[in-house]
Parts: structure tokens; C-alpha cells; sequence
């Protein structure tokens, strides 16, 4: 099928996106579900994002140690910081970075766009955290400079996180997670025909989609017609996988390493791909 590429920047949506290739925004679904099936990280994509980040450190102990151990030095300072841990977490520092990495997990499932940071992803998660124990601005945290020096202690920590900003950065882009946005600054190929017959998953758009009007009077996306929901299970259409799937994700044929970021097709096969792997030559921002 003929495709047509469309330049997109920081402002882009799937909806104006649909409105110039099909002269509809109400086809922002068409675009979402092929900016997900061109996606370089789609091996990875099917995981939940907290997911996907707690398989490659393989436990939230080490995250919450890194994050602790950072916010230990601040606290030692005896400055605005410590203020915050002795008022509002009653001297408690572990709490406090066990309540961040609650966060941090929480909010890489709930980013809905594409602008996000290591630092960014960083900082909301430590501000957040301090809101649930009350914190008052008026006691003006610097969150971004205790997020750099998390994100300067990821890198330096052990072998375990040495790449552990690029998955954070891998499951924050999630295009799964999006509905309304756009990869900023980037060529998005889109098929000329304005509704695709299938979606990303394999399963037929028309079962498992509703319109505006029907889905605001209260109806299912599904019809009453049993058939309609045997169809769509039939077809194989799933959600997010139960358990973390780092490793088998990137073993398979359309792993990370066959991908050349810079073109965004498939290259040869490797004969190990799971030995193979360089999360560096994931190009996100392309």
C-alpha cells in the first residue's frame, strides 16, 4: 500500500495529523495505530512501561537504593531538603525514596505524550512524592537538581544501571501510551487509504472500535452481538502481557539490534541477537 510522509513537530497530533493526510480528525486512530506498527522499539512495546523498567534492573530494591542514596547526601546538608524530610516525612528518608520510586514506576505508565526527559520523568517523580506527604511550596525544592544528581548516580551506580536512562527513556515513549500525540520532529509514514481494515494488533478496527457519538450515549465498544466479542478474542487481541518480558521481547525476529534507527527499517539478522544488544543505537528522538 502506497504510504505518504508527514513532517511533524512539537505541536503535532494524531488528530491534525489524520486532518491533513485524510481530511478528518476523527481518524486520530488510524494515525496512532501506524505510528505504533512503525514504532523501532515495537519488540519492546508491548509491556507495560514499569514493566519493561523493572525487568532490566530486575528488582525495585536497587532503584529505591540508587534514589536513596543520592537524596542521603542532600539530606546531610542540612538544608531545604532536610527541612522537607524532618517536617513532612518526620525525619523518615527511606519513606520518602520509597514513595519516589512508587512514583517514578507510576508516572512512566501515565506519560500521554512524547516530550519527555530522563530529567523531566525525574524530577515530576520526586515532586510528586513530596506532594503526597503535604509538601508546601513555600519551602522552594530544588527538584531539578536533585534529579540530576539521580540520573548522574543511575549512570555511575553498577553495571546493572549503566543503560538504565535509556530504558526509562524507551518506556516513557511507549507510542502505546499515547493517543493524542505525535513524534515531534520526525517523518511519520502514513497509508493513503484514510481507515486502515486492521488495527496495530491484527484485529478487525470495525470490532473493537466505537464512534464518538456511541461511545458518549454509553455504549460498549462491543456489540451485543456475542459474535462480535468472539471475533475480536478469536482474532487474539491483547493487552499488556501479565509478566516482564525483557529478555524474550528482544529475541525476537524484530528485536532492537535489526532495526537501523537512522532509516527506520530492518537490517540483517545477527546470529545472538540477545548478546548482540546496544540500547545506544536507539535513536528515540528520530
Amino acid at each position: 500500500m502506497a504510504k505518504n510522509n508527514f513532517l511533524t513537530d512539537k505541536f503535532s497530533t494524531t488528530g491534525s495529523l489524520a486532518a491533513v493526510a485524510y481530511g478528518s480528525s476523527e481518524l486520530f486512530y488510524t494515525v496512532a495505530d501506524q505510528i505504533r506498527s512503525n514504532s523501532v522499539s515495537k519488540s519492546l512495546d508491548a509491556q507495560l512501561p514499569s514493566h519493561l523498567a523493572l525487568d532490566f534492573v530486575n528488582t525495585k530494591k536497587l532503584l529505591k537504593n540508587a534514589i536513596f542514596s543520592t537524596l542521603d547526601r542532600h539530606y546531610s546538608e542540612s538544608g531545604v531538603f532536610t527541612d522537607f524530610i524532618d517536617i513532612f516525612c518526620k525525619t523518615d528518608l527511606n519513606k520518602y525514596s520509597s514513595r519516589a520510586t512508587e512514583s517514578l514506576l507510576s508516572l512512566l505508565n501515565r506519560i500521554s505524550d512524547y516530550n519527555s526527559t530522563l530529567l523531566s520523568i525525574l524530577e515530576d517523580c520526586l515532586e510528586e512524592a513530596a506532594r503526597l506527604f503535604g509538601y508546601k511550596s513555600e519551602l522552594d525544592l530544588d527538584f531539578l537538581s536533585l534529579a540530576k544528581d539521580v540520573a548522574a548516580r543511575f549512570k555511575t551506580e553498577n553495571y546493572l544501571t549503566e543503560d538504565l536512562d535509556l530504558i526509562l527513556l524507551i518506556a516513557a515513549n511507549n507510542p502505546l501510551t499515547k493517543v493524542s500525540s505525535a513524534p515531534a520532529d520526525t517523518l511519520v509514514p502514513l497509508s493513503e487509504e484514510g481507515r486502515l481494515g486492521k488495527n496495530y494488533k491484527g484485529a478487525d478496527i470495525n470490532l473493537g472500535t466505537t464512534s464518538f457519538t456511541e461511545y458518549y450515549s454509553g455504549k460498549s465498544a462491543y456489540s451485543s452481538n456475542i459474535y462480535s466479542l468472539q471475533n475480536v478474542v478469536a482474532q487474539g487481541y491483547v493487552g499488556y502481557p501479565l509478566a516482564a518480558l525483557l529478555g524474550e521481547s528482544l529475541l525476537d525476529n524484530d528485536s532492537l539490534e535489526y532495526y537501523s534507527v537512522s532509516i527506520g527499517v530492518s537490517s540483517s539478522n545477527v546470529e545472538d541477537p540477545l548478546y548482540n544488544i546496544n540500547l545506544a543505537t536507539l535513536d528515540i528522538r528520530s
